[in-house]
């Protein structure tokens, strides 16, 4: 697993900062009503770090990992008429392109090798009339053509949060379920998203990320076989520390019922 994807999972698997009074570029308007842009991320038990940089209109630009033992990553941002484009780790055989509909949101995520199309993994996304996200199923594409490997079909409550998302697959279903959710917060997606396949792609990707106001606090994901039978495959906790709807600290849990010696536990800073 690369550094990115590994930093950005154990954020969502196991998911005191100080702003700094140096002035930075203004933020520019957003779905979110961004506050703050974040300067550092610290991933305390793992002892990585990630150092942000923007472009002049605050759209991110670079973030710069580097790990205690001195290993380092860059990731670049590319953006289109303002729209992310391309997500480009150094050194990387890899990339994240993006494409959008007529009304600018996001409609298909396609993470491959840089050069080549034959061989791709696909995200095709759907929206709802009043523009939230309906569905999203993901594809692997080789020479043999493009297989439907997941649906996820999302559901939302009276307020527009998201509340569910099941994704179906042929040896199983999972139901991730929304328990509860942060206070209105100021955050950085990119923070949440890792590159390529992951097993919470469903709600921490970019069509989702991107429109959502508060972070969610606790997710319950039910496993069930084409037996019929269900069991709790997983529970997914964050507390988070937020001042002023700045997100400054995240400590994670991740239990499985079934296997408590998988249980993990995680701490990260947030700076600004």
């Amino acid at each position: 697993m690369n550094l990115v994807k590994w930093l950005a999972a154990s954020l969502i698997l196991f998911s005191s900062c100080k702003k700094d009074d140096r002035p930075g570029p203004k933020p520019p308007p957003a779905p979110q009503d961004k506050k703050y842009l974040l300067k550092k991320i610290e991933y305390k038990t793992y002892n990585y770090s990630g150092t942000y940089s923007y472009n002049n209109d605050s759209t991110l630009s670079v973030i710069d990992f580097l790990s205690g033992a001195g290993q380092q990553l860059r990731v670049n941002y590319t953006y289109t008429n303002g729209l992310i484009t391309k997500v480009l780790e150094r050194g990387s055989l890899y990339e994240t392109n993006y494409e959008y509909d007529a009304q600018k949101r996001v409609k298909t995520i396609l993470y491959g090798e840089t050069g080549q199309t034959e061989r791709a993994h696909i995200y095709e996304i759907t929206y709802q009339t009043d523009g939230l996200i309906a569905q999203l199923n993901y594809y692997f594409m080789n020479t043999a053509g493009k297989e439907l490997k997941y649906t996820n079909i999302y559901y939302h409550d009276e307020n527009k949060h998201l509340a569910k998302v099941i994704s179906i697959s042929a040896p199983a279903r999972f139901e991730y379920t929304m328990d509860s959710y942060s206070g209105p917060v100021s955050f950085n997606p990119w923070t949440f998203i890792s590159q390529g396949v992951h097993e919470m792609y469903p709600i921490y990707n970019y069509a989702v990320l991107k429109n959502l106001k508060k972070l969610p606090t606790k997710i319950t994901v039910v496993k069930t076989l084409t037996s019929g039978i269900s069991t709790v495959d997983r529970i997914h906790e964050n507390d988070y520390t937020i001042v002023n709807q700045r997100l400054d600290k995240s400590v994670g849990r991740v239990t499985y019922p079934d296997f408590p010696q998988y249980n993990s536990t995680s701490e990260v800073l947030f700076f600004y």
